[in-house]
């Protein structure tokens, strides 16, 4: 733990590369217990419960959208979209936490039952979105382990040969593709070169596209390719978050190359050619990306692209879900009390 200006510091170091994996203040740290501590439900995690923790998290957010949509068509049921009720209003309650809960459960019902609906998918329930193929292998992507014969030039010389071009490399990662070995190396601004790794090294920006699509359709084989583009803008399935955000960690740069297969699957790979890593997106992805990402963190470009109209609309729509709950907890607390006093 460390101190800066009366700020302290966690740090998580890994205990076999000596990295720091996680650094947080003490600002961080409280808005972590206010945020994510409860919102994942990690009280149930790391303790006697921690088997049990995703299925708590599982059935509790089928039981809360289930409660959310009878709220929700309840309320519709009691509106009087035509004419008014005795006292004057299109809403039944003449009390004034019941008459607030109703209007905002029509006005915020819909965006908390998404939320809570696509807070179940995000935990991949009952594995509905897992792929029935098996998982890719590394080894086959790239021809090849990465072993000593694919790397006759030291690291050392390939080092000083970055910095021969002007380049200033802050971490360097050994890739083989296609039984060819590369020296891959990031600047301290995420920048990145790639360099042959034998005697005749040449560094150059970005593997060439056929290199790319070679070692995806041995990674497929038997697969065919059925479609294949070059993104030079980000879409609905491949985008940018901002580093703050969920998922803004991951770095989605452009150009990539797309190939979608014709498998049982309809798998799609990402290739990124500033590094010759990929990803893979199947049809059981593809729509987790509409029923948790789109649903949920309304991960949608229009949305994105326009900071900081992405955050209003976040923050109104937490701030209606955050007041439907308390007007809520509100009246049972209030009945709760009546039947005590009764009984």
């Amino acid at each position: 733990m460390l101190a800066s200006d009366n700020t302290f510091f966690m740090s998580s170091i890994s205990n076999t590369t000596g990295e720091v994996v996680r650094d947080a203040n003490r600002r961080e740290r409280i808005w972590n217990w206010l945020g994510a501590w409860i919102h994942w439900l990690y009280p149930f995690r790391g303790g006697a419960l921690d088997r049990y923790a995703a299925d708590i998290v599982i059935y509790t957010a089928l039981a809360g959208s289930i409660l959310s949509l009878l709220g929700l068509i309840v309320g519709i049921l009691r509106w009087r979209f035509q004419g008014r009720y005795k006292h004057g209003t299109k809403t039944p309650y003449r009390e004034a936490w019941m008459r607030w809960h109703h209007l905002l459960g029509l006005g915020f019902g819909v965006i908390a039952f998404t939320w809570i609906l696509s807070g179940l998918f995000s935990m991949n329930p009952w594995k509905i979105f897992d792929s029935t193929a098996a998982k890719p292998k590394l080894q086959t992507y790239m021809g090849g382990d990465i072993s000593p014969q694919y790397f006759p030039l030291p690291a050392a010389e390939a080092l000083a040969r970055f910095q021969n071009t002007g380049f200033q490399p802050r971490e360097i990662e050994w890739r083989v593709l296609n039984g060819q070995g590369f020296y891959i190396a990031f600047d301290g601004q995420g920048h990145s070169r790639i360099q042959t790794a034998q005697t005749d090294s040449r560094v150059f920006e970005t593997f060439e596209w056929p290199a790319l699509q070679t070692a995806a359709e041995r990674l497929m084989a038997p697969n065919k390719i059925a479609r294949q583009s070059v993104l030079n803008e980000y879409d609905f399935y491949y985008y940018s978050r901002a580093a703050h955000t969920m998922t803004g960690h991951i770095d989605k740069r452009l150009p990539i190359l797309r190939l979608e297969f014709a498998d049982a699957d309809s798998t799609w790979l990402h290739l990124d050619p500033y590094t010759g890593h990929f990803s893979k997106l199947d049809a059981g992805r593809r729509v987790s990306r509409w029923l948790f990402a789109f649903l949920h963190s309304w991960d949608w470009l229009p949305l994105l692209n326009n900071r900081p109209v992405w955050d209003i609309v976040l923050i109104v729509f937490s701030t209606g879900g955050l007041l439907i709950s308390a007007s809520g907890i509100v009246i049972g607390w209030r009945r709760a009390k009546r039947k005590l006093a009764i009984h």
